[in-house]
């Protein structure tokens, strides 16, 4: 009687685990149909996108309901390149994002303090610096074909680890 019972448990543990399973397959049955049901041919969708396209030219300003503004978009010029900019609801630069033919880079601000990653033809660098007045960068980190450097400051801007295996000088 005992082995009976272990063998009915057993069997019955079976037929759960075969029920999720089986319960899984049909959820995923249904999802697979509705998504089959709903979904456009690849080339409709296409054409779809391109008839609800919407371009803008730059350059181009988006302003709040205040006239403050929101983001700032500039086309090419002969040394700045292409931008743009994001700006908080104060109206301070928050973000900016640019472009030469030289190469790009990345600013991202704060009140306190801010923070560029960047490229050109001759490197790429990081640099981290606080907004206080007539502060050094807090930290650089340079790369470059002729190899790494690296500058980290103190509050009074003393340069207090400086390794430069490059010879270059921070900019």
């Amino acid at each position: 009687m005992e082995q009976r019972l272990l063998d009915l448990e057993q069997r019955l543990r079976q037929t759960e685990r075969r029920v999720r399973l089986l319960s899984l397959a049909a959820l995923i049955l249904v999802v697979c149909s509705i998504l089959a049901l709903t979904s456009k041919p690849a080339a409709t969708q296409a054409g779809a996108a391109r008839s609800s396209e919407h371009i803008v030219h730059a350059p181009f300003k988006v302003v709040d309901a205040a006239g403050k503004m929101i983001m700032d978009v500039e086309d090419a010029r002969e040394a700045e390149g292409h931008y743009l900019r994001l700006f908080d609801t104060k109206g301070n630069l928050m973000v900016h994002i640019g472009m030469n033919m030289d190469g790009g880079e990345v600013s991202v601000y704060s009140p306190s303090a801010w923070a560029t990653m960047m490229a050109d033809s001759d490197s790429a660098r990081v640099t981290l610096k606080g907004k206080s007045a007539g502060s050094a960068s807090t930290a650089q980190i340079v790369g470059s074909p002729k190899g790494g450097a690296l500058w980290l400051y103190d509050k009074a801007g003393k340069n207090v680890i400086f390794e430069n295996p490059a010879g270059s000088a921070p900019k």
